[in-house]
């Protein structure tokens, strides 16, 4: 057992006899029954602009010693009438944008991307990237969703009845790209299993050439960068191993700021590990100190940008390691608890993860006031 602490402002006492209650309800069902609780706050207009958005702000999950809970604005709960009714607000706006910077975003009201499109939402990174979009499959799924995965190898897309089995890795893990299409609204979903962004900069030479701009692009990159540095790490240091990546990341921001001012881009920091579960090989480089060298490069790299930091994953991936800390041995078969697998969060935490962003996305669509993020 550890002691209960404040972890990068974030305090959490977690339910922990409710999750085990539900460890037999569907995946979908439970986005509905977790009893967390969100309370308004005078800080509702803090962070709204540059790279600081109160929902992907850390510092807006503070201060909640029972709770998770956002103390800058209202999180709404997202049902999939709700997300369809997004989906079709889009439609209908002549001017969609972020709460506080008053740009219009093409990406997500263009009138020719709509009729060819629809609203496409983009993820892209590596398997924690893929939590999200399973999350979101999993949400559309009760309404006709259609799902199709990429051969990378003939760079074919190919229709998936079975999407969500293999993105829960019960055949083992999915390394290929993935979509989901709902005709009704209608939205498209896209992940691209890209851990290193080596194909990004080419998804970004396309957008906008020859292919509609996405609606929102959401990408993470890191711990692939140093488990391949562990030899790196272990004759150069810190700084030699994690030079490829600092290069790598300067090359792409300006391309991802000049997306920014069309389309909405985010850039979610590196969640740390179970330290405890690490093998012997990784036990340095793979460190959560490593780690936040990782996150202060990225930090500094979009810093002066338009493009959004998603930092608020990191304290609650925390709030998630101690309670694996203090139960090892918490799992159950809908994975909304993964206490034996030392670089994921259970799905009781990526639910949070993927509110917060459709909250970014859709809370000005549905209109829903003041106090909202």
């Amino acid at each position: 057992m550890i002691p209960k602490k404040d972890i990068v402002n974030c305090k959490w006492k977690p339910a922990l006899m409710a999750g085990v209650w539900i460890t037999s309800c569907l995946l979908l069902l439970f986005l509905y029954c977790l009893p967390f609780h969100y309370q308004q706050s005078p800080f509702a207009t803090a962070l709204s602009s540059g790279t600081q958005h109160p929902v992907f702000s850390h510092e807006c999950y503070r201060n909640s010693a029972t709770k998770i809970q956002n103390n800058c604005c209202r999180l709404h709960k997202y049902s999939l009438a709700d997300i369809v009714t997004c989906s079709e607000g889009f439609a209908n706006s002549s001017a969609i944008s972020t709460p506080g910077n008053g740009r219009r975003y093409p990406g997500m009201n263009n009138e020719r991307d709509w009729k060819t499109e629809g609203l496409h939402w983009v993820l892209v990174g590596d398997s924690r990237m893929r939590q999200l979009f399973t999350d979101l499959a999993a949400r559309l799924s009760p309404a006709r969703a259609l799902y199709r995965v990429m051969d990378l190898k003939s760079g074919k897309w190919k229709p998936s009845k079975n999407l969500l089995p293999l993105l829960l890795g019960e055949t083992g893990p999915l390394h290929s790209n993935a979509e989901v299409y709902l005709p009704d609204a209608p939205l498209r979903i896209t992940f691209y299993w890209d851990p290193v962004l080596e194909y990004l900069p080419g998804l970004l030479r396309g957008w906008g050439d020859t292919a509609p701009l996405p609606s929102i692009l959401v990408v993470n990159s890191g711990l692939h960068w140093i488990v391949e540095s562990a030899e790196a790490f272990a004759t150069g240091g810190r700084g030699v191993a994690a030079a490829p990546f600092s290069r790598a990341i300067s090359r792409l921001v300006p391309e991802l700021d000049r997306l920014s001012a069309d389309t909405p881009v985010v850039f979610q920091l590196i969640d740390h590990v179970q330290e405890s579960r690490n093998t012997a090989k990784l036990q340095q480089v793979q460190s959560n100190i490593n780690i936040d060298y990782y996150n202060d490069i990225l930090t500094k790299a979009v810093a002066g940008t338009n493009i959004t930091l998603w930092s608020s994953t990191v304290c609650l991936s925390d709030l998630y390691i101690q309670e694996c800390t203090e139960n090892p041995y918490l799992h159950d078969s809908q994975k909304l608890w993964m206490c034996q697998d030392g670089v994921h969060v259970g799905y009781v935490m990526v639910i949070h993860y993927v509110r917060m962003l459709l909250n970014f996305v859709c809370n000005r669509v549905l209109g829903l006031g003041r106090g909202f993020c």
